[in-house]
């Protein structure tokens, strides 16, 4: 009888320092003991937009901004007619954006992608979660006459692989790298997945006719951004916290992960400059939406991330807000020595210069 009490006792204590490491975990995954100091790499200034900014990319040949914009002035987070994807000349920020032509209906894009082949055709990619339906990636042609850019689909890759896309990464016209933060089909699945922290985000590439699985076991999969010579991938992590390297097999698309950066806070979109170095928008404190609110003002964090021959080694934080100045960052990129910061929750994307 001893012996069963003994047994029980340390059973009880055994799955009590278990709950309480996988509560630790939680907590720090979702940036409880995380602070955020205020920081800025130069004077910022605010461009108003008709909704939230999902995601950016820079076209430096046309001298464009794309942003896919989503929601309205008072409820942002919430898909609705203004969705789309949108333009603004980077020499004239005073414009502002302009939505493009050229999209389907029922159109609510997340991440965005751009490719520009040999022949200097430029093609757009863009993550779709259409009321109602499966999403999708869908892939535009982009026309740019004199800094005027429209839109022309030219196709639409769903299945049964895209279970929760986040972000995307244009491999090729019509080949691309996408990440789900979520592979689960039921929510208790995703519950566990994000309080139990169960690894199961993933990396899906298309090669032009298949959708094939080739990363797994990722803690929320979010940001992909391709290396510009096509030989390594790059992935981030929300509730891991990681920025994983995967070295790239550019005639078949496997990915073979070759290194781990583990960076404090919720990492969210990846960008790459024209000197190579990674920018990524991150969440530090990720619990704050469930205690406060959809109308909680939320921090914000930028990383630059250099590369020691494409592997990256560090990070340095370059922006850091409480919400103030922006609520809740998920997309941070570079052109022309300015950084461009912008959230699916607030209605204005902040442009700061760069000092050397």
């Amino acid at each position: 009888m001893r012996r069963l009490r003994r047994a029980l006792v340390l059973l009880a204590a055994s799955l009590a320092v278990s709950a309480l490491v996988v509560v630790f975990r939680d907590l720090n995954a979702a940036g409880v003991f995380a602070g955020v100091d205020a920081r800025s790499p130069g004077p910022c200034s605010p461009i108003a937009v008709s909704g939230g900014i999902e995601d950016l990319q820079i076209d430096p040949r046309d001298g464009l901004l794309f942003a896919a914009l989503v929601g309205g002035a008072t409820k942002l987070s919430t898909p609705g007619e203004r969705d789309g994807i949108y333009a603004m000349a980077l020499g004239r920020p005073e414009t502002g954006f302009t939505r493009l032509s050229g999209t389907p209906a029922n159109f609510h894009p997340t991440g965005l992608s751009l490719f520009r082949g040999g022949n200097g055709a430029l093609v757009l990619a863009a993550v779709d979660h259409p009321k109602g339906q499966d999403p999708a990636i869908e892939i535009f042609n982009v026309r740019a006459p004199r800094g005027t850019a429209s839109l022309v689909e030219i196709a639409r890759v769903a299945g049964g692989l895209l279970v929760d896309p986040v972000a995307v990464a244009a491999a090729g016209p019509d080949q691309f790298y996408v990440t789900n933060g979520s592979t689960s089909a039921t929510e208790l699945g995703r519950l566990l997945e994000a309080f139990v922290l169960l690894p199961r985000g993933n990396v899906v590439f298309f090669d032009g006719n298949v959708l094939r699985i080739v990363a797994n076991g990722l803690n929320s999969a979010s940001g992909v951004q391709l290396s510009p010579d096509g030989t390594h991938v790059y992935v981030a992590t929300a509730t891991g916290r990681t920025l994983h390297t995967f070295a790239r097999n550019p005639f078949s698309g496997a990915l073979s992960e070759e290194g781990t950066l583990v960076i404090g806070a919720g990492l969210g979109n990846i960008r790459q400059d024209a000197a190579g170095d990674l920018w990524i928008a991150a969440h530090p404190q990720r619990l704050e939406r469930s205690l406060q609110g959809p109308s909680a003002r939320l921090a914000t964090q930028v990383f630059k991330v250099p590369l020691s021959q494409t592997i990256p080694k560090s990070a340095a934080l370059v922006y850091a807000d409480s919400g103030a100045g922006l609520n809740e960052a998920s997309v941070a990129a570079v052109a022309e020595g300015n950084l461009y910061v912008g959230g699916p929750n607030d209605s204005r994307l902040l442009r700061c210069r760069l000092q050397r």
